[in-house]
C-alpha cells in the first residue's frame, strides 16, 4: 500500500470520527433541549393546577403515554399554547389523586384570595374613616391669589379650596393631631404665608373654635 492510499483511509477515517462526532452533539443537544421544554412545562402546570413539580411531571408523562405522543412534543404543546392540551386535560380526570389535589389547590388559593381582598376592604375602609375623621384648618383669604399662594405652601397636606361668598376664599386643610390645635408645621407656613403677603391676620376656623393668628412681628 502507497502512502496516498494511506493517507485516503486516513482521510476517510477521520471524516467518518467527525461524522460520529457531529450527530452525538445533535442527540445531545436535542436531549438538552427535550429536557429543557419538559422543565418548563413542569412549571406551567405546576402553577396552572396547584401541583407539586413531581405530581406535574407524572400528569405529563401519563398523558403522553395515554395519547401515545412523546413526552417533549406535548410538552412543547404545554408551554407554546395558553389553552392546556387536550391530552392533559384527559390525564385530569382520569387521576383522580391528581383532581383531587388540583381541585383542593384551587380552592385554598381561591379562599388566600378572598381574605386578602377583605383585609385589602378593611384596610380602604380603615383609611377612608382616617381621612373623614381628620380634623380640618379652614383658612380664610380675603383674595383669590392669597389663597392660591397659600395652597403653593401646602405640599404634603391635602387641600381643597372653597368659596364661602363673593368676597372670600377658603382653603380648607386636613391633618393629623388634636381637633382643636393647629400642628406647629401648618402654623409655620401660614406665618411664613402671612408675612410674604403682607396680611395683617389670618382667620383660622378649628372645628367650633375661632383663631385668628397674627404674623410673628405682631405677637
Amino acid at each position: 500500500m502507497d502512502s496516498e492510499s494511506r493517507e485516503d483511509e486516513v482521510t476517510v477515517g477521520e471524516e467518518r470520527e467527525v461524522e460520529s462526532l457531529r450527530a452525538e452533539r445533535d442527540q445531545l443537544a436535542q436531549a438538552l433541549e427535550s429536557r429543557i421544554v419538559i422543565e418548563q412545562a413542569k412549571g406551567v402546570l405546576a402553577e396552572r393546577y396547584g401541583l407539586t413539580v413531581d405530581d406535574a411531571f407524572l400528569l405529563l408523562r401519563a398523558s403522553a403515554r395515554s395519547a401515545r405522543v412523546k413526552i417533549h412534543e406535548l410538552a412543547t404543546q404545554v408551554v407554546v399554547s395558553r389553552d392546556t392540551p387536550q391530552a392533559i386535560l384527559a390525564g385530569l380526570a382520569r387521576d383522580t389523586h391528581l383532581r383531587a389535589i388540583a381541585m383542593r389547590e384551587r380552592t385554598e388559593a381561591g379562599a388566600a384570595r378572598t381574605g386578602e381582598l377583605h383585609r385589602e376592604h378593611l384596610q380602604n375602609v380603615d383609611r377612608l374613616t382616617q381621612w373623614v375623621n381628620r380634623p380640618t384648618a379652614r383658612i380664610r383669604a380675603g383674595a383669590r391669589s392669597d389663597a392660591v399662594d397659600l395652597a403653593s405652601r401646602l405640599s404634603g397636606y391635602r387641600w381643597y379650596l372653597i368659596v364661602p361668598d363673593e368676597e372670600h376664599w377658603e382653603l380648607v386643610v386636613e391633618y393629623t393631631g388634636a381637633p382643636s390645635e393647629l400642628p406647629a408645621d401648618l402654623r409655620e407656613r401660614i406665618d411664613q404665608w402671612l408675612q410674604a403677603r403682607s396680611l395683617p391676620s389670618a382667620s383660622i376656623r378649628l372645628g367650633d373654635r375661632e383663631l385668628v393668628l397674627l404674623p410673628p412681628a405682631r405677637r
